[in-house]
């Protein structure tokens, strides 16, 4: 058994609202394989009590704070050790093809502070993107995926299914030019959108506020993205709404749990179709897709395999 310390001490407190979704799904899940798990603003020593390895887990972002690395630097002289979790594909033009300045800043700080951590958990899937992190130490393909617990209702006020939701189609998370566009044609057909774009919204909150949406769509960012958002995914399936994705070229593994549509226009059918559904069938919709969810991307499946993979169990 591992001690993993999630820490967020690199990240504002925006930042810390973004990443939420993965700290927690990848601790429940790390905790369900049996190890020990907390979420904290302190760094842990290596050697803990009792003899065991303890790992600070912290999200890949190393550029924006130039005493970020300094307190990394000086945390492994006094015996902290780290793992990182990297959110984003590599390039040659910097993360996600350099389209963002940030990202070309953050990929370039990434060799240095790899001198201090024991490995890289990536959660981008690819051959490609696995070797490039594996140039600064051991790098391992993890998934976010199920785990006991996720589904957890931490929300005051949760509308039941039989009390309808009064918008049929949610989307949460960063607006670009080509998701707003896909979402205006979704208004144009007569559907009734919900669009949460505040990054500043407590997983919680957001949560109970997306309920209010009959089905939640996945929509790559721009057409250079090929991925799959598995954070919106496991948002979604955890906060008890179905999944319908537009046409994506890697939607693997994520097509064995949810809908993947062939074509746009076979996207927009599906939305549409959906969203005509009484309560009951929705209900009975999501129940399959989060069953497949919990069947195929169990945590021995997500991170026990990627935790090998780094040596660290």
């Amino acid at each position: 058994m591992a001690w993993f310390n999630f820490n967020t001490f690199n990240h504002c407190h925006q930042g810390r609202i973004i990443v939420e979704d993965i700290t927690r799904t990848m601790g429940l899940q790390m905790r369900a394989l049996g190890h020990h798990v907390t979420w904290s603003d302190d760094l842990i020593p290596a050697s803990v009590k009792g003899g065991g390895f303890a790992y600070n887990v912290l999200l890949e972002s190393f550029a924006d704070d130039p005493a970020t690395l300094d307190r990394i630097y000086r945390a492994h002289a006094l015996g902290c050790w780290f793992i990182y979790v990297a959110t984003e594909e590599p390039s040659d033009a910097g993360f996600n093809h350099g389209l963002d300045p940030a990202m070309i800043d953050r990929q370039n700080a990434y060799a240095e502070a790899m001198k201090y951590a024991v490995g890289t958990l990536h959660l981008i899937p690819g051959q490609h993107v696995t070797d490039w992190y594996a140039q600064f130490g051991p790098a391992a393909y993890a998934e976010l995926g199920w785990a006991p617990d996720l589904d957890r209702n931490d929300v005051l006020v949760m509308p039941k299914w039989e009390q309808e939701p009064d918008y049929d189609v949610g989307f949460f998370g960063k607006m670009t030019w080509r998701r707003g566009q896909i979402l205006d044609t979704m208004e144009a057909m007569g559907l009734k959108v919900l669009r949460l774009t505040g990054l500043e919204t407590p997983r919680a909150e957001r949560d109970s506020i997306m309920r209010r949406a009959k089905v939640i769509v996945q929509i790559r960012g721009n057409d250079e993205w090929t991925t799959v958002s598995s954070t919106r995914l496991v948002a979604a399936l955890a906060m008890g709404r179905p999944v319908i994705a537009e046409p994506h070229p890697s939607p693997a593994p994520w097509d064995q749990c949810v809908s993947f549509s062939k074509t746009m226009d076979e996207f927009y059918d599906n939305v549409r179709l959906t969203a005509q559904y009484p309560p009951q069938l929705l209900a009975h919709y999501h129940q399959l897709q989060y069953n497949a969810f919990s069947k195929w991307l169990t945590p021995e499946h997500c991170i026990g395999d990627a935790l090998r993979t780094l040596g660290i169990v």
